[in-house]
């Protein structure tokens, strides 16, 4: 090769190698910038285990604060939040059916923000309780915690944090479900439960527009097994089989016994 060929082939690799980290570098940027977050706020309830906990770890690696609410702050799922997280995320002790656990955990958010922060860039209501059993099974504290979790905790944490809200302009995540569209046989409080859920987030998107609060519903389809939501079936069965009058059991007996087999599978 002639040295005017050999110096074009030096120039031509030399460019591309450093139109390569050019490229890298600038991809790099933009990825940054698409996950930058700054100082953001997000309150996610329900982190023990399933959705939540996943949730809560990803928004950390994203660079969000993250406050996550537990309903244990010594469950194995939250101190593996408190291990594996960085220091952004702060766990919080938050039963969403008692006032004064939600009252101290907005407290406590308040007095954690970061400085150039006023208020919640989101809240994400996870916190969920399901019991698989037919409507005349279940027991009445099996149906009235479905209620009071899924639906009236999530409206208890929607109202406390507010004012936090608005003040960022932030947004409201209500994690409904399929069974918020459809029903199905089994899950008739459940269904129940998100379906309300979906009618509340109708409204409030309406209601909250004016603030610049959005409010977003997912529909999460059927990861029980993934999430544990389903790990006290066999405690629920019992209680529902226990509460039955010897009349409920002759009627039902066939077909509890093959619903039972079917969910435990």
């Amino acid at each position: 090769m002639d040295p005017v060929g050999l110096i074009l082939l030096q120039i031509f690799g030399a460019a591309f190698i450093i139109g390569g980290i050019l490229f890298w570098l600038l991809r790099s940027l933009l990825c940054q910038a698409q996950h930058e977050v700054g100082s953001k706020v997000v309150l996610v309830t329900g982190c023990d285990t399933g959705i939540g906990h996943e949730l809560a770890k990803h928004l950390d690696i994203l660079g969000f604060q993250v406050f996550a609410g537990c309903l244990d702050t010594a469950s194995e799922g939250a101190q593996r939040l408190r291990v594996e997280a960085s220091n952004r995320l702060k766990l919080v002790n938050m039963d969403v059916r008692r006032d004064d656990h939600v009252d101290a955990a907005v407290h406590f958010i308040q007095e954690n923000l970061v400085s150039e922060e006023e208020g919640l860039y989101a809240i994400v209501n996870n916190a969920g309780v399901c019991v698989c059993g037919e409507f005349d099974w279940q027991t009445w504290p099996q149906i009235y915690s479905q209620i009071e979790v899924n639906l009236v905790g999530t409206m208890r944490v929607i109202k406390k944090c507010l004012p936090l809200l608005k003040n960022a302009k932030g947004r409201i995540i209500n994690v409904s479900s399929v069974a918020g569209l459809h029903g199905y046989p089994g899950l008739s409080v459940y269904c129940a439960t998100k379906h309300a859920l979906e009618g509340l987030s109708q409204v409030l998107r309406m209601e909250l527009n004016k603030f610049g609060v959005n409010v977003v519903t997912v529909q999460p389809g059927d990861f029980s097994k993934a999430t544990h939501l389903l790990n006290s079936h066999h405690r629920n069965m019992n209680e529902m089989w226990g509460e039955m009058s010897e009349q409920s059991r002759e009627e039902y007996k066939q077909f509890f016994i093959a619903y039972h087999d079917g969910i435990s599978r």
